[in-house]
C-alpha cells in the first residue's frame, strides 16, 4: 500500500514537470514491503555559516537499504541538527533521482523510528531532485526521522548531493555527498 496523498498536484516549474504530496509518515506494519537489509551507512557530518554568522550544524544519517522482497534499493536520510545551530531547517534536496517515476514508486517518512520530526510535503522534479519540505521547521536540538525515497533500481553510488536549506539564509544551502540511484 502507497502513503495516502492527502493532496497530489503537477506543477510546472521552469519549464519542467513536477509532482508534490503531503505526508503523513507509514510503518513497517502498514507498508511490510520496506523491510530490507542496510547495505550501506554513512554518518556525514555537516556545518555552514552565513555572511550574518547564522550557524547550521550536524551530522546526516545516509542509508542504502535492499527490500527483501525484489531485492531493490531504497534510500533514506535523517538529521541530528546540533542545539548551537542559529536557524532551522526547512528543506532538505536530493539530487541524482529524476528519473525515478513517482507514479510507481513512493517517497515518506518512517514512523517507527528514531527521531521526532517528519517533513510534511514531498516535491518531485523530474529535472533534477526529491526535495522534503518540513512545516513547521526542524528546529535546533530536534532530529528528524529517517526519509526514505523508493526507486525500484538495484544499484547505487556514492556520487549524489543533498542539499540542506536553512530558513532565512537566503537561499544558501549546506551540500553533503550521499549515496545516490543508478539508473
Amino acid at each position: 500500500m502507497k502513503a495516502t496523498a492527502i493532496a497530489s498536484v503537477l506543477l510546472s516549474v521552469a519549464g519542467t514537470v513536477a509532482d508534490s504530496w503531503s505526508l503523513r509518515g507509514t510503518t513497517l506494519d502498514t507498508r511490510p514491503e520496506l523491510a530490507g537489509t542496510v547495505l550501506a551507512d554513512q554518518l556525514r557530518p555537516f556545518s555552514g555559516t552565513d555572511s550574518a554568522g547564522r550557524v547550521i550544524k550536524g551530522t546526516l544519517q545516509d542509508r542504502v537499504v535492499q527490500r527483501t522482497r525484489g531485492g531493490t534499493l531504497d534510500f533514506y536520510y535523517r538529521i541530528m541538527l546540533d542545539a548551537d545551530s542559529t536557524v532551522s531547517i526547512f528543506k532538505v534536496v536530493r539530487e541524482g533521482f529524476e528519473e525515478v517515476d513517482v507514479r510507481v514508486h513512493d517517497a515518506n517518512w518512517r514512523i517507527d523510528g528514531v527521531g521526532s520530526v517528519g517533513p510534511s510535503l514531498a516535491y518531485h522534479d523530474k529535472a533534477c531532485c526529491f526535495e522534503m519540505i518540513y512545516q513547521p521547521n526542524f528546529r535546533p536540538g530536534e532530529e528528524s526521522r529517517f526519509v526514505f525515497i523508493e526507486t525500484g533500481l538495484k544499484r547505487y553510488d556514492t556520487r549524489g548531493a543533498i542539499k540542506i536549506y536553512p530558513v532565512d539564509l537566503d537561499e544558501t544551502y549546506v551540500l553533503v555527498q550521499g549515496f545516490s540511484p543508478v539508473f
